[in-house]
């Protein structure tokens, strides 16, 4: 399977050339010398492209990031503490929208992908409880079989993973993921629509803003007022207005 409508990053060639162009995950600590220690680490939405779980394995840390602009990175945070960390910088409602789309169209949630937009980022086995692997299918070239039980990820047309997993199951659960994309954004569409009736996208797009907006200050003024801050409404629409701009 191929992805030939790719507009993201380049890999960084400062870094990536000093890199090998080809890693094989069935032995993850063979890898670890070529990754960068960085903790905290944040993930990136369109760089991010391959997490790999070291939770069960025995050293130090717990997972390695492979990103386009930043490298091979290590990290004693778990993949479960990263994709959290990345799902608290989605959209206030975005959990609640993925889960209730994934029912609708009888997509399990044990495995449940991170979709937004087009960037999508897939558990290679269940991320309900536990640290897990992660794959991103938005910069995905290619994936070969190797044997029965392996397939070979190629990212950009350049960067190959193997990785102890099946090709038929990451072929079905990128299948999945499109058609979780797909549905979430048909979804969110005609919430719009339900919501805005036929008001032009320049006005939808204002007043959505303006909503998120809303959000944000009621939720400031039910912190500050939870730790006993003395500060008032106009305040706080005043400095988000200063820190984030007006919506």
């Amino acid at each position: 399977m191929t992805n030939s409508h790719n507009s993201y990053p380049r890999f960084n060639e400062r870094i990536w050339s000093k890199l090998p162009n080809y890693f094989n995950l069935t032995q993850p600590q063979s890898i670890l010398h070529w990754a960068e220690p960085v903790t905290p680490l944040k993930l990136s939405f369109h760089e991010t492209f391959f997490i790999l779980d070291l939770s069960g394995e025995n050293c130090i840390e717990n997972a390695v990031v492979f990103d386009l602009q930043r490298g091979m990175l290590k990290t004693t945070q778990t993949t479960r503490e990263l994709l959290q960390q990345l799902v608290r910088q989605a959209d206030y409602w975005y959990r609640h929208y993925l889960e209730q789309v994934a029912i609708m169209n009888k997509i399990t949630l044990t495995k449940l992908p991170f979709v937004k937009g087009d960037v999508c980022l897939i558990p290679l086995s269940s991320a309900t409880q536990t640290s897990a692997s992660w794959f991103s299918s938005t910069q995905l070239s290619s994936q070969v079989s190797v044997g029965s039980k392996s397939t070979e990820l190629m990212y950009l047309d350049r960067f190959r993973l193997t990785i102890p997993v099946s090709t038929r199951r990451i072929q079905r659960q990128v299948a999945d993921s499109r058609r979780l994309q797909v549905a979430l954004l048909e979804y969110l569409v005609n919430q719009r629509k339900f919501v805005y009736g036929d008001l032009s996208p320049v006005v939808v797009e204002r007043l959505a803003q303006r909503c998120q907006r809303l959000v944000m200050c009621d939720f400031l003024e039910r912190f500050c007022d939870r730790f006993d801050f003395l500060v008032t409404r106009k305040e706080i629409e005043r400095d988000t207005d200063n820190y984030f701009g007006k919506f």
